[in-house]
């Protein structure tokens, strides 16, 4: 989030144990926000799946490709009339 001319940064996490917390500040010089920490893992999981799935898919399909190559090549003749 920005606020005026700088942006929020996440600067200590910590575990809140039960959920219930109290939190005091000293002056610190300007606001502050404390809320949870985003979360990247589905994020990062997501556009790894979107760009390795379709490599899996198209050396499947050029497997495949080779495979009926092979078989064609390798089969019986066909007869011409």
């Amino acid at each position: 989030k920005s606020s005026g001319s700088r942006e929020w940064e996440g600067d200590e996490t910590f575990d809140p144990g039960s959920g219930d917390l109290e939190v005091t500040c000293e002056e610190t010089g300007g606001p502050i926000q404390i809320g949870p920490a985003p979360e990247f893992k589905e994020f990062f999981g997501g556009i790894a799946i979107s760009i390795f799935l379709p490599f899996v898919l198209g050396g499947i399909g050029f497997l495949m490709l080779i495979v009926v190559g092979v078989l064609f090549a390798t089969g019986r003749p066909r007869h011409q009339v």
